[in-house]
């Protein structure tokens, strides 16, 4: 189970990884460690034009989750290093809004990728919740313009 996994794990990183190259990010999946953990996923970045002029970078910091039967991510599929990541990242970078999890169901050829902010997954953590439903969180298309519109 845990190589179908893997294997899943490294295909789903790569489509993440091509979904934000094909929105103009320069993207990276990070490498494992020697005993087997990655924190990070996926780092992608860029800057953005307003009037000509570079500004406002954006850096995605995520982890790529596949859910293969459903319609819930389940939070037990969130390792404590991967949370603790997050939280050194917030922290430290003070990056908030694209700061969280890369999420795809099903079918990998659909290429939908959900994302659940950090932010958003603690809030729901501290209210009980072990779980949200795909449709209570939009994808990563739809939270870059959200971030490009706040800015």
């Amino acid at each position: 189970m845990a190589i179908k996994s893997n294997q899943n794990g490294s295909k789903g990183e790569l489509i993440v990884q091509n979904l934000f190259r094909d929105l103009g990010y320069w993207a990276h999946v990070t490498q494992r460690s020697r005993s087997g953990s990655q924190p990070i996923d996926i780092i992608a970045a860029k800057g953005h034009e307003y009037q000509s002029i570079s500004y406002c970078p954006t850096t995605w910091f995520v982890d790529s989750k596949y859910v293969e039967h459903g319609d819930r991510f389940d939070f037990d599929d969130i390792q404590p290093n991967q949370i603790e990541s997050l939280r050194y990242i917030r922290d430290f970078a003070k990056i908030k809004g694209e700061l969280g999890f890369a999420i795809m169901f099903g079918d990998f050829d659909d290429k939908v990728v959900y994302f659940l902010p950090f932010e958003m997954y603690e809030n729901v953590v501290s209210r009980g919740m072990k779980s949200v439903h795909m449709q209570d969180f939009g994808t990563i298309q739809e939270w870059e313009r959200e971030a490009l519109w706040i800015r």
